[in-house]
């Protein structure tokens, strides 16, 4: 993931995300395989009120990968609300999509 290039894509990809700790590492790794030099990807973490450590392995990839934004709902949303929270923070991004951070997309 890079600083935002005006001559490349942003891809804003919005996880939802609710006692993930066993599979957000793995989904945000796959989905940054995606960049190249044509394509930023933008990560944005909802964290929706996780009683596991879901929230804290967000952080941690927030720290390691700086394009990753890291929101935590409160009370507890439904996806579709996550998204509409990511949205109102996501960078100016040609494209905006939602992964679901079960890996149920790769399995």
């Amino acid at each position: 993931m890079s600083q935002t290039n005006p001559d490349k894509t942003t891809l804003s990809l919005i996880i939802p995300c609710y006692n993930e700790e066993r599979t957000l590492r793995e989904c945000v790794t796959r989905a940054l395989e995606i960049a190249d030099i044509s394509l930023d990807i933008e990560m944005i973490i909802v964290d929706d009120c996780s009683t596991d450590r879901s929230l804290q392995i967000a952080h941690d990839l927030q720290d390691e990968f700086p394009g990753i934004i890291v929101l935590r709902s409160s009370p507890r949303i439904q996806p579709s609300s996550a998204w509409r929270s990511a949205a109102s923070v996501t960078a100016a991004s040609l494209s905006i999509t939602s992964l679901n951070a079960s890996l149920w997309y790769w399995k």
